[in-house]
């Protein structure tokens, strides 16, 4: 995720707009990774640009809202974010799921290869959707285990149909939470923007 975030940084610089799909996602990352992995690699060079380490928690829709494959494409999103967070050993790494109530799947550990476990064999549980309890779960365990030295990361992945979950975004930035979106499906609803960003 250090890497995605330096790349997140270059594309910033881009005129390229970031598409809100999961499927449209994994082709503009494939084709601005293969345009910065040599800065990526120059940027981790520099002693004072190399990242400390972070905590990051996926909190993840798998309500009945979300087609199976769809799912499965988040599976693979997940497993390769992973892969790339392992690279740094101060990084964390935490998954929770969520549908009409919230599940911990994985509390904050250094351990990834459970994350990458975890993360490939997800339950898509499927029912009613309520992205507030998500949220509601991810800030408990940030609140509990985060560490206050390094960026806390929250990355919300959900095709954004569960109700106004401000006040619970609004909870998690309060106390320093970097909070993302990945839109799910071709109707992912532009609302995920008035409370957190694009990524």
């Amino acid at each position: 995720m250090n890497d995605v975030i330096v790349a997140r940084h270059y594309a910033n610089l881009q005129e390229h707009n970031i598409p809100l799909g999961v499927n449209a996602q994994a082709d503009y990352w494939v084709w601005l990774c293969s345009n910065t992995k040599q800065f990526i690699i120059a940027a981790e060079e520099m002693p004072k640009c190399k990242p400390p380490g972070m905590d990051l928690i996926f909190i993840v829709d798998d309500s009945g809202s979300i087609d199976p494959n769809a799912f499965q494409n988040v599976r693979t999103f997940l497993t390769t974010i992973i892969k790339d967070l392992k690279t740094n050993q101060a990084n964390r790494i935490g998954i929770v799921r969520f549908n009409s109530a919230a599940y911990l799947e994985l509390n904050i550990t250094y351990n990834f290869d459970m994350a990458y476990q975890k993360a490939q064999n997800l339950t898509h549980a499927k029912g009613y959707t309520d992205i507030g309890k998500g949220l509601e779960m991810a800030y408990q365990q940030f609140k509990q285990f985060g560490r206050s030295d390094v960026p806390m990361v929250g990355v919300l992945i959900t095709d954004g149909d569960g109700g106004d979950a401000s006040a619970d975004a609004d909870n998690l930035k309060s106390m320093g939470v970097n909070l993302f979106t990945v839109g799910v499906g071709d109707h992912a609803t532009h609302e995920l923007i008035k409370w957190c960003k694009v990524f």
